[in-house]
């Protein structure tokens, strides 16, 4: 069985197990490192929403860092179990909820907004814009929360989804982060 490291916070340098036999993906420690230090000033006391989940390192990341909540969505039900013996392994049973579903069903049923979501799809079977279009209409995100979608470099992302606006980009190798930002649009907005 292989493993990935938390790497920063409460629980730095803690071995998150990993499935030697099926398909996953932890984001490469590099990426991670960087998408974590664009946002770290949102994380304390954070509530986060982790698409696509796999393991857990993303959102057990989020919690070892001072996020309040990570609701962590993987349909795979065998990744799901090492998504879970990683939380127990962190000690953050009590700050998270694990879907075992598909992700478009529970966001339509989600009744909560987050500060953070990640979308880490894998890239052949998902389409980035329809992924994004959960989010346009701003109820799962909070005002000023923020999206991160991982996807492959050469995937066109739109500059704005409803009210989610594209902040940054981030490339790293053939792996992209998109950084989006919710923003309401008002009549105040436009007198500036």
């Amino acid at each position: 069985m292989g493993y990935v490291r938390v790497i920063s916070g409460k629980c730095k340098g803690k071995k998150l197990l990993v499935p030697e036999r099926m398909k996953v993906r932890p984001l490469l420690a590099r990426v991670k490192k960087s998408v974590f230090s664009i946002i770290e000033n949102k994380l304390q006391g954070a509530t986060f929403l982790d698409l696509f989940s796999g393991i857990g390192s993303i959102g057990i990341e989020a919690l070892s860092r001072g996020a309040k909540k990570v609701v962590f969505v993987e349909s795979n039900k065998e990744i799901a179990e090492f998504l879970k013996k990683n939380i127990k392994l962190t000690g953050f049973f009590n700050q998270t909820i694990v879907y075992k579903e598909n992700v478009f069903k529970i966001c339509s049923k989600l009744n909560e907004q987050f500060d953070v979501v990640f979308i880490d799809p894998p890239y052949e079977k998902y389409d980035s814009m329809r992924l994004l279009s959960l989010f346009k209409d701003g109820n799962l995100v909070k005002e000023n929360g923020l999206v991160l979608l991982h996807h492959f470099y050469l995937t066109k992302v739109p500059a704005q989804v409803g009210t989610l606006n594209l902040i940054t980009k981030r490339r790293y190798g053939q792996n992209m982060v998109s950084f989006y930002e919710k923003k309401e649009i008002t009549d105040s907005n436009l007198s500036r």
